[in-house]
């Protein structure tokens, strides 16, 4: 009888064990199973009149744009996307299934410099380097940053709070429209930059450094004034952020 019992608590013991220790033997081997995301390379020939379109709807997925001189578009991407392209424009984006995920999908490009780009993030971060076609960038909550562009029209818009930063040359006649609700935006500028200013705030504040600005019109909310010529546009907004105009 008492061994018919110690057989019974031994078996008991061994269950119980058997079912601490198989959910972290499933986890382990989960983990060793599973294959990390495949990244995406590809490159496309290009004529003379370039375009992408990049719609990164992972969380907080980046974007990059890179101008180099090749006629080519690059394309990178940290898990596999969407991609088409047709008539010298490439339009990447991020399948659904991946855009619900928790896990970042960041998709990076080197562009000919003269490609127009179209891009879009949720919380992901917007980076524009050396490109001088046309722009337009968007982002619910993720910061734009522009280096070393010379475009002649740019329409970038962060939705909530998201950081909008410029430096480079404003074209002859450009136009140039930064919008964001709650974060900075700040222009580094040349100092014979010619361009008329309109900048407006609901709640934030404006500031310019060392600029002279002729038929200066301030107020607390509102300047408007022409720097040179005044050839160039730049009509800046926001609702509660700053906006901070300066140059290099």
């Amino acid at each position: 009888m008492r061994s018919r019992r110690i057989a019974i608590l031994t078996l008991s013991l061994v269950g119980l064990l058997e079912g601490l220790i198989s959910p972290f033997m499933i986890s382990a081997q989960a983990r060793m199973g599973a294959s990390p995301p495949r990244r995406l390379v590809r490159t496309f020939s290009v004529g003379r009149s370039p375009g992408v379109i990049l719609v990164n709807s992972s969380l907080r997925g980046n974007i990059s744009v890179q101008a180099w001189e090749r006629w080519e578009i690059h394309l990178t991407a940290t898990a596999p996307v969407d991609a088409r392209f047709s008539n010298d424009i490439l339009t990447v984006s991020v399948p659904k299934r991946r855009a619900i995920g928790s896990d970042a999908v960041d998709i990076d490009v080197k562009v000919p410099a003269d490609c127009v780009v179209e891009a879009s993030t949720i919380r992901g971060k917007i980076t524009i380097r050396g490109v001088r076609g046309h722009l337009k960038l968007s982002s619910m909550e993720g910061d734009i940053e522009l280096v070393d562009v010379a475009s002649p029209n740019i329409d970038a818009m962060s939705v909530t709070a998201g950081r909008i930063t410029f430096s480079g040359k404003l074209q002859e006649r450009g136009t140039y429209t930064f919008y964001s609700g709650a974060g900075t935006i700040e222009l580094l500028l040349p100092e014979a930059s010619s361009f008329t200013l309109d900048a407006a705030t609901h709640e934030g504040r404006i500031e310019t450094e060392g600029l002279r600005l002729q038929s200066r019109s301030q107020t607390p909310s509102h300047l408007q004034g022409i720097a040179q010529t005044g050839s160039a546009l730049l009509k800046l907004r926001t609702h509660s952020g700053r906006i901070h105009v300066r140059h290099r």
